[in-house]
């Protein structure tokens, strides 16, 4: 039998020092690069990426506090099963599981749709080019802050274009001058839509989805672009 050999405080040092170590696994723990993990009310943990080291896996990683980068910017390095476990820990105090689970194979990650068809800016009047301003407006929204959605996808469900119409101005007593839709320049052309249609915005943790029921004009400004307009109030069902 093996039998260390004491030489002062050593063999008792190595042996609580190598105890404190991971037991060496090729444990996968299925973390996506750049996912957002929360671990306390303030901070959250982005994975940058995570790879099989001698003693288990790690990941690098960044840390943030109410949105915002700690530190430098540099990645630091740590076990991927603290990670999980941290993240776990956290949302038991909330009484959740994880929205984004370690410890196990991943779900499929549920996506948007991609954008329509880019459109010339001196495009014909059409159904494409219509749809892709109205689509322009919501993927605005993408600007890349943590808060913000990571991409934006549409799905048209009902789209009806009518008869133009003139944004003429006229002299009304009592209220001055008006016009059909002070959104667009006088006397543009404009083209009444009516669409419904499913807003799909995907984050970090996940995809939220809205069904929106709205009326637009659709018109090209002075520099000769297309721009569509919301009018009145939409009708929104949140979807998940």
């Amino acid at each position: 039998m093996w039998k260390p050999i004491a030489i002062g405080g050593l063999a008792a040092a190595a042996v609580v020092a190598l105890s404190a170590l991971p037991a060496a696994t090729a444990t996968n723990y299925n973390i996506p690069a750049g996912s957002m993990h929360r671990i306390d009310p303030k901070t959250e943990i982005q994975v940058i990426n995570c790879y099989q080291a001698q003693w288990g896996e790690k990941c690098m990683v960044k840390y943030y506090e109410n949105g915002q980068l700690i530190g430098n910017g540099n990645a630091t390095e740590m076990w991927a099963e603290d990670v999980v476990n941290w993240e776990k820990r956290y949302w038991a105090t909330q009484g959740k599981a994880p929205p984004s689970p370690g410890g196990g194979p991943q779900k499929a990650a549920e996506t948007c749709p991609g954008a329509p068809a880019a459109v010339a800016k001196n495009a014909p009047r059409s159904v494409a080019v219509f749809q892709r301003k109205i689509y322009d407006n919501y993927a605005m929204n993408a600007n890349g802050t943590l808060s913000a959605p990571q991409r934006v996808g549409i799905t048209f469900e009902n789209f009806v274009v009518y008869k133009t119409v003139v944004n003429t101005v006229t002299n009304v007593p009592g209220k001055g001058a008006q016009r059909v839709t002070d959104g667009a320049p006088p006397n543009a052309v404009l083209t009444p839509v009516a669409s419904t249609h499913v807003v799909c915005e995907q984050y970090r943790d996940g995809v939220q989805k809205r069904r929106v029921e709205s009326r637009y004009f659709c018109f090209t400004s002075k520099d000769g672009e297309w721009a569509c307009g919301g009018t009145g109030f939409p009708k929104i069902t949140q979807l998940k």
